[in-house]
């Protein structure tokens, strides 16, 4: 895997001699990648609360590709990363929608139990559910890849 240098992988990407797994190791890093710099409101904070926020989402980021790689794999093994990524969007959308609807449901939650105004215990019940729905997200994710490939068997 090149970090730095574009040219290595113009190249094998043009000859498609880069194999799958050093593709799903791009997409790793680049979900790390986008998960830091999409964290960097938490991490200017400087508190320690937050910096373990973004290592959970990296975490979390670097085990969903996988686990859905993983389901590809041990159903046909061709095309993960144009069905992750063409995936993405309509998954994406719908989790998105069902996200927004049980933040919704969460803060009825919260006034109903009038919960504390303590800002840690508000941040841990939205960060909670927050990390609820990446992991549902990829595991809505790995079942459409893994309807992809039995279709793509059936053919």
């Amino acid at each position: 895997m090149y970090i730095w240098k574009i040219k290595p992988i113009i190249k094998e990407l043009a000859e498609r001699k880069m194999s799958e797994w050093s593709m799903v190791q791009y997409l790793i890093a680049s979900v790390v990648l986008i998960t830091i710099v999409g964290d960097y409101t938490n991490i200017l904070n400087r508190e320690p609360v937050f910096g373990l926020r973004t290592i959970i989402y990296i975490l979390v980021g670097i085990l969903g590709v996988y686990y859905c790689y993983s389901v590809n794999r041990k159903i046909d093994n061709q095309d993960f990363i144009i069905r992750f990524i063409i995936l993405c969007w309509p998954v994406g959308l719908r989790m998105a929608i069902a996200f927004y609807i049980g933040l919704l449901l969460v803060y009825q939650i919260y006034f109903f139990f009038q919960m504390s105004h303590d800002s840690v215990s508000t941040e841990l019940l939205f960060e909670g559910y927050g990390l609820m729905y990446e992991v549902a997200s990829y595991y809505v994710l790995s079942i459409f890849i893994s309807k992809v490939g039995k279709s793509a068997k059936n053919i």
